[in-house]
């Protein structure tokens, strides 16, 4: 399946782009920093809602709360990791 040119998924742009000196360090910072932005709230809503169901099944608020702050962590490190990493990573090393 060949996605269409508004589908494509940010980190290909990002890192085309910076690949290819068509995206300044500064702006690739700044669709790093939205991609965590974005794996944030994801990561808010989905937390909500394990915890939720996490303490209505089992009854206990403690695990709800661990389920919230490790969906939060861990879709906010996503975020950031996959726009920053890989597009910087090989903007370093020059390979597109």
């Amino acid at each position: 399946i060949e996605l269409a040119p508004k589908e494509k998924p940010v980190i290909t742009v990002i890192t085309r782009g910076i690949a290819l000196g068509e995206i300044e360090f500064s702006s690739g910072v700044r669709a790093a920093f939205k991609e965590f932005a974005v794996g944030l709230a994801v990561g808010t809503v989905t937390g909500v809602l394990s915890a939720v169901f996490a303490y209505l099944w089992f009854g206990n608020a403690v695990l709800g709360a661990a389920l919230f702050l490790a969906m939060v962590i861990t879709m906010a490190i996503a975020g950031l990791m996959g726009a920053a990493v890989d597009p910087f990573g090989v903007s370093g090393v020059r390979f597109e």
